[in-house]
């Protein structure tokens, strides 16, 4: 029998072991399942709590978009950082109101939204 519980404890201690080395190898990976989790839970939490005005279709496409950019490694560690802190501040009382779900919505927008370059000022030919 304790041969037994040595064994267990062996193979416990080298998957534990494993793990640590591959989010020690992949922390980007890791970054990107643990948004996706969150984002899978808040486009639930953001559906349930829109306002009147904001309709349910066009927050699942904003949330599915994000989501998509997560998985096809389009976002970057700070975005991804950025959107994880909003995520943690939004769901802090473990409620969300419908003003925290538009403000979730218009940061998730601010991501996946492409930055139009700035152009040059054009001089003013007299």
């Amino acid at each position: 029998m304790k041969k037994f519980f040595l064994i267990l404890l062996l193979l416990i201690l080298i998957v534990v072991i494993a793990l640590v080395v591959i989010c020690a190898l992949n922390p980007q990976k890791v970054a990107n399942y643990a948004v996706e989790k969150s984002m899978a839970m808040a486009k639930t939490a953001v559906i349930e709590n829109l306002p009147q005005g904001v309709s349910a279709d066009s927050a699942a496409m904003i949330m599915d978009e994000m989501t998509a950019k997560i998985k096809a490694g389009e976002v970057s560690q700070s975005e991804l950082q950025y959107l994880a802190n909003t995520i943690q501040q939004v769901f802090s009382d473990n409620e969300l109101d419908s003003t925290e779900a538009v403000q979730l919505l218009d940061k998730i927008k601010e991501i996946t939204e492409p930055v139009a370059p700035e152009q040059p000022e054009q001089p003013v030919v007299q």
